[in-house]
This record gives structure tokens, sequence and C-alpha cells, in this order.
């Protein structure tokens, strides 16, 4: 079976050799589901539905060489990894490698839409999807290849400019060198860019963009539960003094939201009790960290504070085997001793 590389590197030779009248466009559109009930969790409150686009060679040309251009470009960074997906991890080049069966909601977008390709309907006006467009899907028919590869790029609706009479819709201008007169675009029109957020094939998903892929599926709300998650936990194991303090500034703040839920998939919810509390005291001692203690409990009372205790639940003061030197560090990965 070959690597993650090589078939990657044979899905770019295919694109550089297959005909263009093999590439389709479909329009990925969020919709907020019917009679959703306020307390459902924030990633079963979005269906996806798709519209196919009619192409011109022009385009189908154009998609196919932008498709070759970003995976070649991506295989010839040096030293490229592929990895599986982190919420965190060090800033290496690399491309993540992500499970389609992972991608929840939006996996019905490849399993029982395009894969299926029936009752697809066709794109018939910018002004219908332009409310609820959220990315663009280029799908390539590769020979010798069962199924297709597809692309993903997260698009906005500031992309999209119709005949609307709002004034607070973008102008889109032309120039013109015969008169040298800019002129107003007439009509629907629509901005692609020249980015590819990811690539799936074979139920995998192949990460070249990492926030947008995040922003793409809807990543973000499921830390915000992961986050909510683990702020319940604490407040139960009661190690904190001036917990709404550090939930008012986890929930609001992206990154944040982004450390705790990689503390709580990673065991840092783990053993919340005053025993922890103490090695944390140890540690801060040892480092010379400004760790505040009340009555037995990691105080928050700022942003400082909050910064320090998630590093704390997070384990990311470490000591080298070898030297016995501190480092700290987001990124780790998991290894087992020898028996």
């Amino acid at each position: 079976m070959p690597s993650n590389k090589r078939k990657l590197e044979q899905v770019a030779k295919a694109l550089a050799a297959v005909s263009p009248n093999k590439v389709r466009l479909f329009f990925v559109m969020r919709h907020l589901k019917e009679n959703v009930p306020r307390t459902s969790k924030m990633l079963d409150r979005h269906e996806f539905r798709l519209l196919r686009a009619n192409l011109i060679p022009e385009l189908q040309r154009y998609f196919l060489d932008l498709l070759n251009t970003q995976l070649t470009a991506a295989l010839a960074k040096d030293g490229v990894e592929f990895v599986e997906y982190a919420i965190i991890d060090d800033t290496l080049d690399k491309i993540y490698t992500y499970p389609l069966n992972n991608a929840k909601s939006f996996a019905d977008v490849i399993d029982n839409q395009i894969k299926k390709g029936v009752d697809i309907p066709r794109l018939q006006s910018l002004a219908v999807i332009k409310p609820v467009i959220w990315a663009y899907c280029i799908s390539v028919d590769l020979p010798d290849h069962k199924t297709p590869l597809y692309s993903f790029r997260r698009i906005t609706p500031s992309k999209v400019a119709t005949d609307s009479k709002d004034l607070k819709e973008r102008i889109l201008c032309h120039f013109d060198t015969s008169d040298a007169r800019l002129n107003i675009v007439k009509g629907e029109t629509l901005s692609f860019d020249d980015k590819v957020d990811c690539l799936c094939l074979d139920d995998l998903f192949y990460v070249l963009r990492k926030t947008a892929f995040e922003n793409l599926l809807g990543m973000e709300e499921e830390y915000k539960e992961n986050a909510e998650e683990m702020v319940g936990m604490l407040k139960e194991a009661d190690i904190i003094e001036g917990i709404d303090a550090l939930s008012s500034e986890v929930l609001e703040t992206s990154t944040y939201l982004k450390r705790m839920a990689h503390i709580c998939r990673n065991g840092g919810c783990g053993e919340l009790t005053p025993s922890r509390v103490e090695r944390m005291m140890e540690t801060a001692k040892k480092l010379n960290l400004p760790l505040r203690i009340k009555g037995g409990k990691l105080l928050v009372e700022n942003k400082n504070d909050v910064v320090l205790v998630l590093r704390m639940l997070d384990k990311y003061y470490l000591e080298c085997m070898q030297t016995g030197e501190a480092y700290g560090s987001h990124a780790k990965v998991r290894l087992a001793k020898a028996p």
C-alpha cells in the first residue's frame, strides 16, 4: 500500500494529464436545521446542501491547473511530513491527515451527496446561495482510480456580488484599457482565489491549510463544546478560586478555546485533585512562575492567571530526560515507555 506522500505524488502526476472535462464544481451551503432545540449541541444544528455549477472549458482548465499547482507546491516543501491531525502542533511543514468519518455532519457532503451524484440541483442564481454559501468543492475524476479527488475551499458571502439594490454590497469594477476607464461589472459575480484548503481521497482528508480546514468543518464550535465541558469539570473539582473569571476569558477567545479542547482531548482534565494542585505549586516554585494560590486553590483573577493555569493543566512544563533542562510546549506526542 503506497504511503500518503507517494499517493499524492501519483495524484499530482494524474492531474497533469487528466482532461479538463473531468472537472466538476459544487457549491456547499450551510443551513440551520429546522426545529432544532436550543439545548442541542452546536455541531448538530447545521446541515449542508449542494448545488452543481455548469463550467465552461476555460474554468475547468483553471481549476485543474489550480489543484495541480497547489498540490505540487505542498509536496515540494523540504522535509514535509504527513501526520495525524492535532489541535495544537509545532509549526514545521506538515500535511495533516483527517479521516472523513470524523468530519461528522460535513461528511454527509461527500458520503451521501457528491458520491451518489443524484438529485443535486443545478445552480440557477448566485443571489439564492449568497446568504448561505459556505464552501466550494472541485471534483476531478482521476484515471485508474475508483473514486474522484475532492478539494474544498471555504468561501464567504462577501465573495458574491449580485444585482441587489442594497448599497452596502460591494461594487465590482473592471478597467477598460480601450478608453482607460473603470466600468461597473453588471450581473451576478463570484470571486475565486488561488488557494485550496484540503483534499479528500479515499475517505481521508489531506489538510493543506489547517486554520481554514478547521473553519470549514466548524471545529471552533466543537472546541467551544470541549471547553464548556472542561469548565464544568473544573467547577465540579473545585480546585480554582475564580472559575467564572477563567470561564468568561476562555469561552470568548479562539486561542484559549483551542487550548482547552487540546487539554480536554489529551487527558489534562484527569486527576483534578488537591494533590495535583500541590504538584503544580512545586512546578511553579521550581521554575519561578507566578502561580497564585488561595485557600489551597488556584487563584484566577486576570489574563495572566488564565494563561498560567491552562499551561499547568496542559502539562506544558517539561524536563529533558537527557540534560534535566526545563522546556515549555503545548505540542506533545505521548511515547510508550520501554518494558
